[in-house]
């Protein structure tokens, strides 16, 4: 049972009686609307069989609409302050629609003409009365169109061939200079980078020719090359990204930096060449701004002949002379750092005293081997010898003077002592004498604990005072 409003019809911004629908029982209604945006809510069907419309809206734009099978819709404009018009419509209601009224169309109900959906690809372009099918501008392209009344029907004809092309007239075919299919790029199979051949190098930028600057050997050689003209050398040439990232993994730009980022924030780790490397902020390498990080279970690895650097730590890239360095065979050396040579080694050598073996010889031109400062210690022992000094280091002083033929033991507590660890012990404040005047021993060594003896047979009495050092040992 058809209908039809016959006038085009301005939608209030509210829904009421003035306003199109509520239309219910619809098999089919189509609209066109223009103006504003067009508010409206469709009916669902409640436990009794009534039309029941929701509550949410939806919204769409000016344009052409249709909707099949619903129980009910009613339209409003969106905004008060741009009303949507709605154009002549037909609404194709149930044959008994009672006992629900199909709702209100204003103006009278008429006749209407008869009506065809238009799609393309499955998708709806509008539904009007009439199709027109236009030749091309310059009549290249022309469409027969004939009433063919006796088949009830408008027979429409297609021209089989293309009569122009490129300013040539008649049936077109390749000609010398046409590109076939199988030459142009967007029309080559992409499934796989087998089937994308190219004799040439490519240049993927914002400018078709090829710089004056990359041209000589290696040009034609099949390479890729990204070139930006005019975008400088921090311009991004190349960039990474997955489908639901909101920046790029990863980057590289006009001077050939790289980064890398998380895709969802700036990147932020940098590879790039420098020339202000050491030593003396001239030497010319691959930089990093970030902290690297090896995790294979082999380490960083160097390739390097003997006495070569392997590894140098610098104060600052103008240094003529790093602070530490590692040669390839694993001596390592420590110095002062900027002008200053080094001046200590730590090397594994075979020339052991006896010929045979390996072991670690320490050379230094400027200070000793030992504890530095604040890992040392000092203490008085109370009376009956005993004291408490945790420090791998330190003076100890006894407690009260050593008679000439005396003798005195001591005990150390100190937690870093362990039962297999060597004890270096001597008297600091002796005096001169002929023979041996003083005998000092470390007559016990325990985990946590020392004990050492002093026999005074100097002639005068001492209140000694001793230097003491903890070498660690092992047993096995």
């Amino acid at each position: 049972m058809p209908t039809a409003l016959k006038t085009p019809l301005v939608l209030p911004a509210t829904y009421g009686s003035s306003v199109l629908g509520p239309l219910q029982n619809l098999e089919k209604i189509v609209f066109t609307t223009s103006g504003g945006v067009t508010a409206f809510q469709v009916a669902k069907l409640d436990p009794t069989g009534k039309p029941q419309f929701d509550q949410s809206e939806a919204f769409v734009p000016a344009g052409t609409w249709g909707f099949e099978r619903i129980y009910g819709i009613t339209l409003r404009s969106r905004d008060a302050g741009t009303l949507a018009t709605i154009d002549p419509i037909t609404g194709y209601f149930d044959d008994d629609p009672d006992p629900y009224n199909p709702g209100n169309i204003p103006t009278t109900a008429t006749a209407i003409t008869g009506t065809v959906n238009v799609d393309h690809n499955g998708a709806l372009i509008g539904t009007r009365p009439t199709i027109n099918f236009i030749d091309s501008a310059d009549a290249s392209f022309a469409v027969t169109v004939a009433d063919n009344a006796g088949a009830s029907r408008v027979d429409v004809t297609f021209p089989n061939a293309v009569t122009s092309f490129n300013g040539r007239d008649g049936v077109v075919v390749p000609t010398t200079g046409d590109y076939l299919a199988s030459q142009v790029t967007n029309a080559a199979d992409k499934a796989s980078a087998s089937t994308q051949f190219f004799t040439s190098a490519v240049f993927v930028g914002a400018n078709a020719a090829l710089p004056t600057t990359l041209s000589g050997a290696g040009i034609s050689n099949g390479v890729l090359r990204l070139v930006t003209i005019g975008t400088g050398n921090t311009g991004i040439q190349m960039a990474v990204a997955n489908n639901a990232d909101t920046q790029n993994r990863f980057t590289v730009t006009g001077d050939g930096t790289h980064g890398w980022g998380s895709g969802t924030a700036v990147t932020d780790t940098s590879l790039f060449r420098s020339t202000t490397n050491p030593p003396s902020g001239t030497a010319v390498g691959l930089q990093t701004n970030n902290p690297m990080v090896v995790n294979d279970p082999n380490g960083f690895k160097v390739i390097q002949v003997a006495n070569s650097s392997a590894f140098s730590v610098y104060g600052v890239n103008t240094d003529a002379n790093p602070l530490f360095k590692i040669f390839a065979q694993g001596a390592m050396e420590w110095g002062p750092g900027g002008a200053s040579a080094l001046d200590m080694e730590l090397a594994r050598v075979t020339n052991s005293p006896t010929g045979t073996g390996t072991f670690l010889e320490l050379i230094t031109l400027l200070s000793a081997f030992g504890y530095g400062t604040g890992l040392g210690g000092s203490v008085t022992l109370v009376s009956g010898g005993t004291a408490t000094l945790n420090k791998a280091s330190g003076k100890l002083t006894a407690p009260s003077a050593i008679a000439s033929g005396g003798q005195a033991t001591y005990t150390v507590s100190n937690t870093l002592v362990g039962a297999q660890d060597v004890i270096i012990l001597n008297l600091t404040n002796g005096v001169g004498g002929t023979g041996a005047p003083y005998s000092v021993s470390v007559n016990q060594v325990n985990a946590g604990s020392f004990v050492f003896n002093i026999v005074n047979n100097s002639g005068v009495s001492i209140t000694p005072t001793f230097n003491f050092a903890l070498f660690k040992a092992a047993s096995s």
